[in-house]
């Protein structure tokens, strides 16, 4: 299962990407399964991997962030921010431990976070085999050209285990976590060359959609942003710069930024049947 941080749906060949090239996630699309409707269990790394491996949700292992929740500005805050726990905590049994009891070998490559002190070591949620070449310093950029991040390594030990497991004849399951997605951008020389000078899209701006129980449309440009809380919504406008909390619309008083946003959120996206721009029926 192929289960990624920060990646844009059509950031991979088999969606439509015409710029990144992924042609062995595209094999593994054309040849496996693909989950459409998939969800993560929470919206970054250290929550959706805690729920991904003890199959709990947040409120039961209570991993609710990486590091605190309580975030920002206090006077812009809407809630009062949910206790946070800095790691899986060892009561819960994880995939691994399941796994491990039915007489799976295994191992985990790259990337942990659920430790901390109130989480356990992977070696003690169920992890015979341990590895990972950027352990103590996974954002930092080290003198490694050959192997930006660990990428090859940690993809070297999992391969590596895997025919070791198979040999012996014994089933095995790889948890192979990389840091690549993360700064620092490293990459091999070789890639770089290949790569520099591409086509790749210029945009003025930055555009995001979110479809949970009504598509939600914004844009950000300068100083500007427009959001549409629903199909056939007006559009709002903020001035960011003065209104960092968005409480005063400016729509009516800029016709002219109205007319760009507009023009934004019709061709920054791309019509998909899953994904339709229509407010779900009542019942």
């Amino acid at each position: 299962m192929v289960y990624a941080d920060d990646l844009g749906w059509k950031d991979v060949g088999y969606n439509g990407s015409d710029y990144h090239e992924t042609p062995y996630i595209d094999r593994m699309a054309r040849e496996g399964m693909l989950f459409h409707h998939g969800y993560a269990a929470a919206g970054n790394c250290a929550p959706s991997r805690a729920s991904l491996l003890s199959g709990t949700y947040t409120p039961r292992h209570h991993v609710f962030a990486v590091g605190s929740t309580d975030r920002g500005p206090r006077q812009f805050q809407r809630l009062i921010p949910i206790p946070n726990k800095s790691g899986l905590a060892p009561d819960n049994v994880t995939l691994a431990d399941a796994l491990q009891s039915a007489g799976y070998a295994t191992g985990i490559f790259g990337k942990w976070h659920l430790d901390g002190k109130d989480g356990a070591a992977p070696g003690e949620q169920g992890f015979e085999v341990v590895f990972d070449s950027q352990k103590g310093s996974p954002n930092t950029r080290l003198d490694r050209p050959e192997d930006p991040k660990g990428i090859f390594s940690i993809t070297a030990a999992a391969g590596d285990f895997m025919e070791k497991s198979k040999a012996a004849g014994k089933p095995f399951f790889a948890f192979v976590s990389h840091h690549g997605i993360h700064a620092a951008l490293e990459a091999r020389p070789a890639s770089l060359a290949k790569f520099k000078g591409g086509p790749a899209p210029q945009r003025d701006y930055y555009y995001w959609e979110l479809h949970e129980g009504k598509p939600i449309q914004a844009a950000r440009w300068g100083d500007w942003k427009a959001v549409r809380n629903g199909a056939a919504q007006p559009i709002e406008i903020y001035d960011l710069k003065t209104d960092a909390g968005e409480t005063r619309n400016l729509a009516r008083e800029k016709p002219d930024i109205v007319a760009k946003a507009e023009s934004i959120l019709k061709s920054a996206r791309t019509d998909h049947p899953d994904w339709p721009l229509v407010n779900p029926k009542r019942r």
